[in-house]
């Protein structure tokens, strides 16, 4: 959005929605890159909105609106639990970011409508951003350099004992005009290098004999080791004839290890025991119900188990700060998305039965209750996403 600016950012929000589809509010990150594409960075939309409204959907917030709305909750009411769910999971985000966060987004999804909107003001951003302070460097005294180093002892005559680079790089002396014999050279001036050569040589050939002596006789342990195995086989090795297979029938049966493992776990493949979903194990976390009176956040202890249906697969522990409820899980069908199950309260205030839908949500847990009060016949709501027990 690079035009008018008086185009309020909401309206602005849901064009976008329309433009690119309402799955772009499902993922972060297909957000992000359509924020980045759509608006640009001016006085009206600056890069906090957009973490904001990134985070919104990341953290879970619209989600949660949404699934308060379909279930019958109000919108105010469903506002309030879904701020206050993003507050807890974003830490140093004040009520007023939240609302208008959780109201734009919800304003977009089409689940708030224009006055609930109205009535959630937009967070303030500072106009500009204070000056970086100029950072005074010390001064640094540096050391007198040190005296130059004294120049090196000259190195005794004599003759080298090898010859060096530099003699080779220097230039030959012009040809002399006539003939010159060749001078004649000392024996003893060659006969330290030829020396040295030769210790080298020697050292070398050592090695190399030590090195094919240590491969000879590896290689000879090595056979050595084959022909002892294989005369250890053929002397445990029973011949191979029919007399012997039919006077040792139970040498020839299998072993209990070698049995295929279905045979032994005692589960007929098919049945009971898959988990599609992938909803076993023990959740905690915070849910929000919400209800005639308002909302209330409570702590929530949920195992479950693989079984048929029809059979009791999981337990509900609710923590309200003063009283504890107990229940018991049965499943009532199980899909690749997630489970319906039936509750029943076994201890505590809580309404005697509902109905629990569960499904994964990434690395998450969504659970979601509905119930009805005998007392007044109104609904309750519950939800909220949970975490894998010591993940």
């Amino acid at each position: 959005m690079s035009g008018d600016r008086n185009v309020e950012l909401h309206l602005a929000l849901r064009q976008m929605v329309l433009d690119h589809g309402v799955d772009v509010l499902h993922d972060a990150t297909t957000l992000r890159g359509a924020l980045d594409d759509y608006f640009a960075e001016d006085d009206s939309f600056t890069a906090g909105d957009a973490n904001l409204l990134v985070d919104g959907v990341r953290l879970g917030a619209l989600a949660t609106l949404v699934r308060l709305t379909e279930h019958g909750a109000t919108p105010p009411a469903a506002l309030r639990s879904a701020s206050e769910g993003l507050i807890r999971e974003r830490g140093g985000l004040d009520l007023d970011a939240a609302h208008w966060t959780c109201a734009v987004l919800g304003y977009a999804a089409g689940v708030v409508d224009d006055g609930l909107l109205r009535a959630c003001p937009r967070p303030p951003t500072p106009t500009s951003s204070p000056p970086e302070p100029t950072a005074i460097l010390p001064t640094v005294h540096l050391p007198p350099p040190p005296p130059p180093p004294p120049p090196p002892a000259p190195a005794p005559a004599g003759p080298p004992l090898l010859p060096t680079v530099q003699a080779t790089r220097m230039s030959s002396p012009p040809p002399p005009a006539h003939p010159v014999a060749p001078l004649a050279t000392s024996p003893g001036r060659w006969r330290a290098p030829l020396a040295v050569v030769a210790l080298i040589a020697l050292a070398i050939a050592a090695g190399v004999g030590v090195a094919l002596l240590l491969t000879s006789g590896a290689d000879d342990s090595n056979r050595a080791g084959d022909r002892r195995s294989s005369v250890a086989s053929d002397e445990i090795s029973p011949p191979s004839t029919e007399g012997a297979n039919e006077t040792s029938g139970a040498a020839s049966s299998p072993s209990p290890s070698s049995r295929p493992h279905a045979a032994a776990s005692g589960t007929p493949s098919g049945t009971a025991g898959a988990d599609p979903g992938g909803v076993t194990g023990t959740w905690t976390g915070t849910i929000t119900q919400v209800d005639e009176r308002g909302t209330e956040v409570i702590e929530l202890l949920l195992t479950l188990t693989d079984g048929r249906v029809g059979d009791r697969v999981g337990t509900t522990t609710y923590d309200l700060g003063d009283q504890v409820c107990v229940g018991r899980l049965t499943l009532l069908s199980s899909q690749v998305d997630g489970q319906q199950l039936r509750e029943e309260i076994l201890s505590g205030p809580c309404i005697a039965n509902g109905q629990v839908r569960v499904h994964r949500s990434g690395t998450r847990l969504s659970f979601d209750y509905t119930g009805t009060k005998q007392s007044n016949g109104e609904a309750q709501l519950v939800s909220g996403l949970l975490d894998r027990a010591g993940a």
